[in-house]
């Protein structure tokens, strides 16, 4: 899967003092697992997750509940946890009791230390938010299947 070789590279990046690459790689391998949790709660099969052209029908009801989450062009992280925390209570299926509060905490976290733009600006990453990106996306690499199982 992409999003395993993007974890691996951020990690490479990071042992390279690349803080900003490694911070980049990292993010975009837990927008990988979330998109795939919600695709996955939505009954598409893994084949097909990958050939959706969009999240207009998460989007849809994700506004029903709460508008004040953005999907930032299908990049947001805090979108994409809300939308999972929400479908699966939706479906009677809520997540494990120590999952949720530690799904939603480590989105937002993640959500302040990435963002897809910040390709274009100059790496200020420290140690720091190398440290906390790790930790957050060590802990969605863990728990990805638990999202949507």
């Amino acid at each position: 899967m992409a999003a395993e070789q993007r974890y691996w590279d951020g990690l490479q990046l990071g042992t390279q003092g690349q803080f900003g690459g490694a911070i980049y790689n990292l993010g975009f391998a837990v927008e990988m697992w979330l998109k795939y949790a919600c695709l996955r709660i939505d009954g598409f099969t893994p084949a097909a997750v990958w050939n959706v052209g969009s999240f207009v029908p998460e989007r849809q009801f994700l506004n029903a509940i709460d508008r004040s989450v953005d999907h930032e062009a299908w990049h947001s992280l805090r979108f994409f946890a809300t939308y999972l925390h929400f479908r699966r209570a939706h479906q009677n299926r809520p997540l494990d009791s120590d999952l949720q509060p530690a799904l939603i905490h480590r989105s937002n976290r993640m959500y302040h230390t990435w963002w897809v733009s910040m390709r274009y600006f100059p790496d200020l990453a420290g140690e720091y938010d190398i440290r906390r990106a790790y930790d957050d996306a060590g802990w969605f690499r863990i728990n990805r299947d638990r999202l949507w199982r």
